[in-house]
């Protein structure tokens, strides 16, 4: 991971994320809704 942005709105099992991290290695970026942490972020990850 590179970076973290701001996207659409994802809900699922009492968890609201609108956090995604890019991931060059997939091309594309990833939601952070399955983090289970208060600050809801991947530590060490700043914004792009």
């Amino acid at each position: 991971m590179t970076c973290r942005a701001r996207g659409a709105t994802v809900s699922t099992a009492g968890h609201v994320r609108d956090a995604r991290a890019y991931v060059p290695a997939l091309g594309g970026h990833v939601s952070h809704i399955s983090i289970d942490d208060p600050a809801a972020r991947f530590p060490g990850v700043g914004e792009c």
